[in-house]
C-alpha cells in the first residue's frame, strides 16, 4: 500500500464521488494499525479542496496515533516558513489548553511528593518527563549520567544546550534538623540547628562532582555533555512544610552563602510552577483585554 498510495491516487480516488469521503471517514473510525510512514508525504500532495483529508487523518492520529507519530508529523508541517508560521500561530491559540494540562500534571507531582511511600527514584523518574518542573529553561532530562569516578542523578538541559545537574534526594527526608530541650518559652540557642545527613551528603556530593567536571575536558564526545566548567547544582530533597520558620531562614541563609549550588525543596518546585503560570495567565488575560480595547 505504501507503493501504490500515492497522494495523486488519493486524491484521484476521491474525486470520482462524493461519497466516497464518507468511506475514507469509516475507514478512519474503524480500528487500524500504526499510521503508515509515508502519510506525510500522501498530506503533502494534496490541495485544499482535500481539506476534509486533513480533518479525518488529523482524527485518526487522534485516536490511534501514539506521540512518536505526532512529533514527525508535526515536524514534516513545520519544515516550511509558512508551516512554521501556522504552527506557532495554533499553539498560540491552545495555550490555555496548555496551562490547563500543565495544571493537571502539577497536582500528579504534588501528589506524588505528599505521597508517604514516594521515594527519590519516584520523583526522578516523574522529574525526567516533565523537567519544565525545575525551571522553564529546561528542556529535556537525562538520567544516570556517567562522569570521571562518578554518576550524576540527573542532568537537566537548558534551551541553550548547556546543562544543569541535579542531585536528588526523597521528598521525606529532613532538611534541617532542629532539637528541642523541651521549654516551649524559650527559642532553642543555634547549637539546636544543624544540616540533616542527607543535606550534608548532597552539599559534599554537588561539590565534589563540579571539582571532576571542571577539571574533565574531554566530556563532549564521551557523555554528551557541552562545557563541564562551573555547573550550576541542584539540591532537590525534603519538603518546606516540615520546616519551622527559624528553619526556613536557616535554610535561606545556607542558599545564600552557597556559589552555584541551591537547594530547593521538592514541594516548591511545584509552588514556583503555580506562580508561574498565574502570571502567565493574568498576562494572557490582559492581553486579551487589550485587544478587545482596540
Amino acid at each position: 500500500m505504501d507503493e501504490h498510495l500515492t497522494a495523486e491516487a488519493l486524491a484521484g480516488w476521491l474525486s470520482k464521488s462524493p461519497d466516497r469521503i464518507e468511506t475514507l471517514r469509516d475507514l478512519v473510525d474503524s480500528e487500524g494499525g500504526p499510521v503508515s510512514t509515508n502519510a506525510a508525504d500522501v498530506l503533502r500532495g494534496l490541495t485544499m479542496e482535500d481539506a476534509a483529508v486533513f480533518e479525518e487523518f488529523a482524527h485518526y492520529l487522534e485516536r490511534v496515533g501514539d506521540s512518536s507519530q505526532l512529533r514527525g508529523l508535526l515536524e514534516q508541517i513545520t519544515l516550511s516558513e509558512s508551516g512554521r508560521s501556522v504552527a506557532a500561530d495554533v499553539l498560540a491559540g491552545r495555550l490555555p489548553e496548555r496551562i490547563t494540562d500543565i495544571r493537571r500534571q502539577l497536582v500528579a507531582y504534588q501528589a506524588l511528593i505528599a505521597s508517604p511511600g514516594a521515594t527519590e527514584t519516584d520523583v526522578q523518574g516523574f522529574l525526567e518527563i516533565h523537567p519544565w518542573i525545575v525551571g522553564l529553561p529546561y528542556v529535556s532530562a537525562r538520567a544516570r549520567v556517567e562522569i570521571p569516578r562518578g554518576e550524576l542523578d540527573f542532568v537537566l538541559e537548558r534551551f541553550d544546550g548547556f546543562f544543569d545537574v541535579v542531585e536528588l534526594k526523597g521528598p521525606q527526608e529532613p532538611i534541617i534538623v532542629e532539637r528541642r530541650d523541651g521549654d516551649a518559652t524559650r527559642p532553642p540557642s543555634a547549637s539546636s540547628y544543624s544540616l540533616s545527613p542527607a543535606l550534608a551528603k548532597a552539599i559534599a556530593q554537588a561539590h565534589h562532582y563540579r571539582a571532576l567536571l571542571d577539571l574533565a575536558r574531554e566530556l563532549h564526545d564521551q557523555y554528551g555533555l557541552v562545557d563541564t566548567r562551573q555547573p550550576r547544582i541542584l539540591i532537590v530533597l525534603g519538603c518546606s512544610t516540615s520546616l519551622t520558620e527559624t528553619s526556613r531562614e536557616v535554610l535561606r541563609q545556607l542558599n545564600l552563602s552557597l556559589h552555584r549550588v541551591e537547594v530547593i525543596p521538592n514541594d516548591l518546585l511545584g509552588t514556583r510552577t503555580v506562580g508561574l503560570l498565574d502570571n502567565l495567565e493574568s498576562l494572557i488575560g490582559g492581553s486579551e483585554v487589550s485587544k478587545k480595547s482596540l
